[in-house]
Parts: structure tokens; C-alpha cells; sequence
């Protein structure tokens, strides 16, 4: 197979070895690949290529007449955004229907439209299914580990794209920045374990095959590297009071509070000029203190849960934030209750910063920890042990309780 060239895989017999070889070797080098041998008919093709062209030369409130909405995915749409950025094309999707509200909308003007489209969904479902459980044997999984995941319901839909002349097309060499011009469709990741694209200009009897992360991966790299290492630096970034002593933390977050900081600022119309020496710095201080263990398992509870629940989300069309709301936050549960009792743990004694920053106002920024070191400095160790037992009491009764609720959330969640 050359490097150069796109690899093309006659599939007419999948059970050979050397075929199932040469799909493996595209998705791990390509992560996509052209098919021949397929067993789609030539007359399938043809037909749903008559029956495309003639409904994309509809006029414009036919194919309305049918739009999809948000109830029915279904039907024409010509307003797409691929990420927040307008493509210039038209599109026709279709699928089965639910029993319910999602139907498929089929043009009254084109009677043979529904046959067509109907049999290329069929026989496309059926080249799929087969692909996937090649590629599946690939990865070493038992035959018919994944019917389930597709059989008998899944989420697969069949889409018709039309690019109609753009007056203002992208520059091929440089179709990124602002104003270069429209894109048919703008870089994007397919939803979804597989993705058949019959183009018309790859001739009669060839079938695209692209797996969705490999298809703008190279177009990615560059913005990768400055993710990963944004991240580096915000990480460092909140887990830096893990390893500052507590006084020179609290000494910075003294002079940002204080009413010469920008910070406080914008504040000074309101009649706020300072933070330092208040409750509400308090509450500022010990939130920034405690950051990194609130952090940390949260991050745990949210890598634990995979790529795949989102994923599932996104073939659902899920918005990828009512997916997070949804999915990410319920699965990812554990985690808060984790960092809860993380974060109460560690600042129910924290002495150094709520020092430097409250200065230990008797009714106003005095707290439990501050007033024992204040009872031990005048030797009224009887008063101090008292206050002292009590804080080491409470503190295991509130632990307790969310250790407890954590582990019937472990359970509800098996």
C-alpha cells in the first residue's frame, strides 16, 4: 500500500484474511479508505443519483416545505453550522421512524424519491454492520461482541449533501482565516463508529469509508499541542497552593485584596474597597486554598467516565452542553462528593492564609483555628482541648455522612 495514495480494499469477500489485513492496515495508517465489491447495485446508485439531483433542483419552499426541526431530524435543512461557522451547502438527511414524532418528510413532487433513498439506506445499513464487525475482529473482540450496540436499534441516518455555486469560495491556500471565503463544509469530527460517503466523483461502484477522528486530524495537530500545553499551565497553575506555604499564599492574596489591587478596582462605585480583614476574603481565601483537592478528583471522576458516553450523546444529537448537564455531570457524581469531602477536610484547619488575610477580629474574622493557637498562647490549654474535641468530633461526623453517601452512589451507579 503506498503512502501517497489513498488505500482501495475490495470487500466483495470480508471473511478473507489478506482483506481483513488491509482494513486493519488503512483504519491504524488512514483512518480511512476507499471500497470496491461492495454489492451495492449499480441501479440503486442511479437511481438514488436521479432521484438527488432532482430534489436538490427544487425550488426553494418545496424543499422548505419539509425543513426538519428540532422535534423531527428528518428532512431538508440548509442553515448548518460546523463548529459555529456557516457551511455553504444544502442537506437532506433521513432515517427510520420512531413511531412517534421523528417520520421521514419525503417531497410530494418526486413520487420514486421515498423508494430510492429507502433501498440505498438498506443496503448502506447492511455494508456497515458487516464493516464494523470486521473492523471490531481487528481490535480483538469476540465475533458479535457489538451486535448489540447496533442491532436491532441504533442511530445511524442517511444524509444528501448538495455544495451549490458559492459566490465567495475559500482560497485553497489558506481557507482558515476571516473572510477567506465559504467552505462547503468546515472541519469537523463524524458522530458515530463508521461513516459511509458514496461520491459521485469517485465513479460508479465506490464507496468512501472515513472513521471520524482521522478525518481533520492533521488539521488539528498544531492546535492540540497549544491545548495541551494551556492545560499544563492552568493545572500548575490550580495546584500551586498544594506546594505554597500557607503565609505566602495568604500574603499575595493580602495585596490583591487590599483597596489599591485592580482587582478591587471596579469594585470601589459599589462601595467596596477592600476585601482583607472581611468574612467575604475569608471565604475568597480558603475557595483558592482549597482549589487543587476539589480539582483533582473531579478531573478523576471525569477522565474515569470516558469518551464514550459523550459520544453516544453526540450520534443522539445531543448539544454538546445539554450532553454535559445530562450525562457528563450525573455520571461524574462520585467526584463531586469526593471533592466535598476533600475540600472540608482541608480547610476546617486552615490557619496560615485566613490569618494573613483576616488578622483574627474577634466576632468578625476569628475562627475555630486561629482561637485554639490563641487559647494555647495564653496556656489555657483546658479551654483549648475542649474547642479542640469538638472540631475533631464534628469533623468526623460530617466525613462520615459523605463517605457514606459517596458509597450509595457507588452503588446506585453499578
Amino acid at each position: 500500500m503506498s503512502a501517497m495514495s489513498l488505500p482501495v480494499i475490495d470487500v466483495s469477500d470480508l471473511h478473507r484474511a489478506a482483506t481483513q489485513r488491509a482494513i486493519d492496515e488503512a483504519c491504524r495508517e488512514w483512518g480511512f479508505f476507499q471500497i470496491v465489491g461492495h454489492g451495492i447495485a449499480d441501479r440503486t446508485l442511479d437511481a438514488l443519483r436521479r432521484q438527488m439531483r432532482a430534489f436538490f433542483a427544487l425550488p426553494t419552499p418545496s424543499k422548505h416545505a419539509i425543513m426538519r426541526t428540532a422535534e423531527n431530524p428528518w428532512g431538508f435543512y440548509d442553515r448548518e453550522l460546523t463548529k459555529h461557522t456557516r457551511d455553504w451547502k444544502q442537506v437532506y438527511d433521513f432515517g427510520p421512524a420512531d413511531g412517534g414524532a421523528i417520520v421521514p418528510q419525503l417531497p410530494r413532487e418526486l413520487p420514486r424519491f421515498g423508494s430510492a433513498i429507502a433501498r440505498f439506506y438498506a443496503e448502506c445499513d447492511a455494508l456497515a454492520f458487516e464493516l464494523v464487525e470486521v473492523i471490531a475482529g481487528n481490535l480483538g473482540t469476540p465475533p458479535g461482541a457489538l451486535d448489540s450496540c447496533f442491532r436491532p436499534e441504533h442511530t445511524s441516518f442517511l444524509r444528501l449533501n448538495y455544495y451549490p455555486p458559492c459566490p465567495l469560495p475559500a482560497r485553497p491556500a489558506d481557507p482558515s482565516t476571516a473572510g477567506a471565503g465559504h467552505l462547503g463544509v468546515n472541519p469537523h469530527t463524524d458522530a458515530g463508529a463508521l461513516t459511509l460517503a458514496e461520491l459521485c466523483a469517485a465513479g460508479v461502484g465506490s464507496v468512501l469509508v472515513p472513521f471520524p477522528q482521522a478525518v481533520d486530524d492533521h488539521q488539528t495537530r498544531n492546535a492540540e499541542y497549544l491545548v495541551e500545553r494551556g492545560a499544563a499551565l492552568l493545572e500548575t497553575a490550580i495546584t500551586l497552593p498544594i506546594i505554597l506555604p500557607p503565609s505566602v499564599l495568604g500574603f499575595y492574596l493580602l495585596i490583591a485584596l487590599a483597596p489599591q489591587s485592580p482587582l478591587m478596582t471596579p469594585l470601589h462605585p459599589f462601595g467596596v474597597r477592600t476585601l482583607a480583614f472581611t468574612f467575604e476574603g475569608l471565604v475568597i481565601g480558603s475557595m483558592i486554598y482549597s482549589l487543587p483537592f476539589a480539582v483533582q478528583p473531579l478531573r478523576n471522576a471525569f477522565e474515569a467516565m470516558g469518551a464514550r458516553p459523550m459520544e453516544v450523546a453526540a450520534t443522539l444529537r445531543a448539544r454538546p452542553i445539554d450532553a454535559f448537564f445530562t450525562v457528563a455531570l450525573p455520571l461524574a457524581r462520585r467526584g463531586f462528593l469526593t471533592a466535598a469531602i476533600l475540600v472540608f477536610a482541608h480547610t476546617i484547619g486552615e490557619f496560615g492564609v485566613v490569618l494573613m488575610i483576616g488578622g483574627a477580629i474577634p466576632g468578625k474574622t476569628e475562627v475555630v483555628s486561629v482561637r485554639i493557637y490563641q487559647l494555647v498562647e495564653s496556656l489555657q490549654y483546658g479551654e483549648a482541648h475542649r474547642l479542640a474535641a469538638g472540631v475533631v468530633a464534628f469533623s468526623f461526623a460530617v466525613l462520615l455522612a459523605m463517605l457514606l453517601l459517596d458509597r450509595s452512589a457507588g452503588r446506585a451507579l453499578r
